[in-house]
């Protein structure tokens, strides 16, 4: 799975995913994870932290903050 494709698996799965303070990635999914994308989420750890760094968290789709909803 190339990391474009894995990208937009994640957002259409509603996975949100963050990087923690001591460098390892957090995620959280309300349906599970498929063992395919489990697996390209290890393959590709790297460059989910990388798209992570600076305390940014990739929300997946219907999973962004309140304060987002709202907004026109």
């Amino acid at each position: 799975m190339t990391p474009r494709a894995l990208y937009l698996a994640l957002f259409r799965a509603g996975v949100t995913y963050r990087a923690t303070d001591a460098g390892t990635l957090r995620y959280r999914a309300d349906n599970g994870l498929s063992s395919e994308l489990r697996a390209a989420m290890k393959a590709q750890k790297a460059d989910l932290l990388a798209l992570c760094s600076g305390g940014v968290t990739v929300y997946g789709k219907g999973q962004e903050p309140a304060e987002w909803k709202g907004a026109a």
